[in-house]
């Protein structure tokens, strides 16, 4: 459970109007929870990881270039960073267009390593990747294999 709002995914629309991948990348399921018999329900989202299946489809360079282009899509043009008001402006095109000021600041301070209040790209990927229980399973086991050999 990462959050409480249904229907988000990383991603959106791509540059010339088809949707880009990094949109399939983790896709948020809400669930309801309750005995279904007059007892309050609690929705929580369940997040489903297709950037394993990503990697496969795509190969590695093809999926880092997704992410490169799922950073551009919410970048502020200007810095070339993800801002707080970058992340607002854009929450729509992730699904996220319900999601309170609260909640889109926790998501930037979530992937924030170096404090700055801003997503570098290789901070966004970073974020993208440790989203990813799976992939990032696959990325130790790459590393080992290449420090290895």
């Amino acid at each position: 459970m990462i959050g409480d709002r249904g229907g988000t995914s990383i991603g959106g629309e791509g540059t010339d109007g088809e949707e880009d991948e990094v949109g399939d990348g983790v896709r948020g399921l809400e669930i309801e929870e309750g005995d279904g018999v007059g007892m309050a329900s609690k929705s929580a989202v369940v997040f489903e990881d297709f950037f394993p299946s990503m990697v496969e489809k795509l190969g590695a360079e093809g999926f880092m270039n997704e992410l490169c282009n799922g950073f551009r899509l919410l970048m502020d043009g200007n810095d070339e960073v993800i801002t707080f008001e970058s992340l607002k402006k854009n929450a729509a095109l992730l699904g996220l267009q319900d999601m309170s000021d609260d909640e889109l600041m926790s998501m930037l301070k979530e992937g924030d390593l170096d404090g700055d209040g801003r997503l570098s790209q290789m901070e966004f990927c970073v974020l993208m990747f440790r989203l990813s229980p799976d992939l990032m399973e696959r990325s130790r086991k790459w590393l080992e294999e290449t420090i290895g050999n």
